[in-house]
């Protein structure tokens, strides 16, 4: 589990010659092999318009800084590098699973606001379906889940058991407890095109 600090300058379209001004964000990611070694695996949109990102694992005070290292926006993903090879010490990455079942119960780990702590909740997998990711628009693979998925949680991993099977995204708007998880086959198609 990972922290993820990201101050960002989001443009401003309506005065494209200026920006909106500085903004610091937390999001969650989780530790993965790639072929180029471990990497942080957490969501496009919290680093999007990034200007500096810092990432800090579960149980260390020690911030670290990060780079993105690629970015898909129709998936909603991203993947963060640390040089700091302290970072990653001790560290066993999470390989990434099956599609669970309907109804199969899943974690879902993070830091959501309010709190400096991992937080993590349980829900059952409701549905997998094709799903409007808020990044992109596109339809794509998604678990929905009771669980909540709050501000903070985004990256977060998903998992059952001890596999990843997914990256907490978004919640349904005007609904409570209705969460979307990015599948394992989105996750896995990302991890190898990059």
């Amino acid at each position: 589990m990972v922290k993820v600090l990201v101050v960002s300058d989001p443009p401003d379209y309506d005065q494209p010659w200026q920006t909106q001004g500085a903004e610091s964000s937390t999001g969650s990611g989780v530790i993965v092999e790639t072929a180029r070694g471990l990497r942080i695996l957490t969501n496009a949109h919290c680093v999007q318009d990034h200007v500096y990102v810092e990432v800090r694992r579960y149980g260390r005070s020690k911030k670290h800084v990060a780079t993105v290292e690629a970015i898909g926006h129709e998936c909603d993903l991203a993947l963060l590098s640390v040089d700091d090879d302290v970072f990653f010490q001790g560290v066993t990455p999470m390989a990434v699973g099956p599609v669970p079942e309907l109804g199969d119960t899943v974690s879902v780990c993070g830091f959501p606001v309010g709190g400096e702590r991992v937080s993590i909740t349980r829900g059952i997998v409701s549905r997998i379906d094709l799903v409007r990711y808020e990044q992109s628009q596109r339809m794509l693979l998604a678990l929905q889940i009771d669980a909540a998925i709050n501000s903070g949680n985004s990256g977060g991993p998903v998992v059952r058991g001890n596999q990843l099977v997914g990256i907490a995204f978004q919640a349904l708007e005007d609904a409570e407890q209705v969460g979307y998880v990015i599948a394992g086959p989105v996750v896995t198609h990302f991890l190898e095109d990059v």
